[in-house]
């Protein structure tokens, strides 16, 4: 099969390899990390890249996504020309441990985790996964803006609404085999001890075991249940299951 692989850039290292020793012929294209930050202008960068690559004279069996749900942002997404084909995952966490069931296991009870990867460690600046509910819901404000709209108070009690430390749960970093011997979980240590002292805390670092599976069944066209296909002129839609994430 020929395929057209749309991948966040958070996962660089891991798609090249994937596509590397893929059986199937790749064309593979990275959308900017800072477009998960915002779900709607996620959706419109993906659907321009997938409307371009209809309008290409380039002809591909599927189009394939290296996104989960992503906070709604490839909700609605569809092509005219081609089926999609997307993990049914909720996020690049899921993905980058391998399956919504590892996801499950080790995030069900602290679904505001912050947590990190070799991916995030080198291409974005924070280093951690943007948990911070304030930027999805349109409140990207510094604290000074805040006290100037609503007052030293209200302004006090907004922010640490928006911005809960979590001293008791621990920086997660998940180590992929084959992607850590490059400095970069020094490189997440490095920002971990700098938003303690930022927090005024000192967490644990707890490290997780990721997998390459997702991406290597995505390349190699094994669709089963861990996969949603959606056909031409048909939407992305979510159900928010845990396990199914798509309808």
């Amino acid at each position: 099969m020929r395929l057209k692989f749309i991948c966040c850039e958070l996962f660089t290292r891991m798609a090249c390899l994937a596509t590397a020793f893929s059986k199937n012929t790749i064309d593979l294209q990275f959308a900017p990390i800072k477009l998960h930050v915002e779900p709607e202008k996620l959706r419109a960068g993906l659907q321009e890249i997938i409307d371009t690559t209809e309008a290409s004279s380039e002809d591909y069996d599927a189009i394939v996504l290296g996104f989960g749900l992503c906070g709604n942002g490839t909700s609605g997404l569809k092509s005219e020309k081609f089926k999609m084909v997307i993990p049914r995952t909720h996020d690049c966490c899921a993905l980058t441990l391998g399956s919504s069931e590892a996801f499950v296991e080790n995030f069900e009870h602290r679904l505001s985790a912050e947590w990190s990867s070799h991916g995030f460690a080198e291409r974005d600046d924070d280093g951690f996964a943007d948990t911070d509910m304030h930027k999805s819901m349109g409140y990207d404000m510094s604290y000074a803006d805040m006290v100037e709209k609503y007052g030293e108070e209200n302004a006090q009690y907004v922010w640490e609404t928006l911005h809960p430390v979590m001293p008791d749960m621990p920086h997660i970093y998940i180590e992929v085999d084959g992607f850590e011997n490059n400095g970069l979980f020094e490189r997440f240590k490095e920002k971990a001890a700098e938003k303690d002292a930022e927090n005024g805390c000192h967490k644990e670092i707890e490290t997780l075991t990721g997998s390459m599976r997702l991406f290597t069944k995505l390349l190699d066209g094994d669709w089963d249940d861990e996969f949603l296909i959606v056909e031409p002129g048909k939407e992305i839609e979510p159900n928010y299951d845990l396990l199914r994430v798509f309808v």
